[in-house]
């Protein structure tokens, strides 16, 4: 009984993990073309959903994503990556495009 039970739980696994119209498979359209700084092209393991709208690339994994306008009217950011923790603070964009967490910039974008 103990060994019948067994098989079929087996043959059950099996037939399981041989079924490719589950939510696990992915599609071309799924995942994002990654383009870095010297106009080179990699097919990336990143999906596009994960990244959110208005995200700046800033290194591998590591996005800005822009927040709201400060009472000066800077734009705030806060790091996203998708395997990896980020900390928790606030990013600004000085004049040349660059990301600072200083607060107290005299020209941001």
């Amino acid at each position: 009984m103990l060994k019948g039970l067994l098989l079929i739980l087996s043959l059950s696994l099996f037939l399981t993990g041989c079924n490719n119209n589950d939510s696990h498979t992915l599609s071309n359209k799924d995942l994002s073309l990654v383009v870095d700084s010297k106009g080179g092209e990699t097919l990336g393991h990143t999906l596009r959903k994960d990244i959110p709208k208005g995200a700046i690339k800033v290194e591998d994994d590591l996005y800005y994503v822009p927040i709201e306008k400060d009472d000066r009217g800077c734009m705030m950011y806060r790091a996203y990556s998708v395997n990896n923790a980020t900390y928790a603070v606030i990013m600004y964009r000085n004049e040349s495009g660059k990301f600072t967490s200083n607060s107290r910039l005299p020209h941001c974008q």
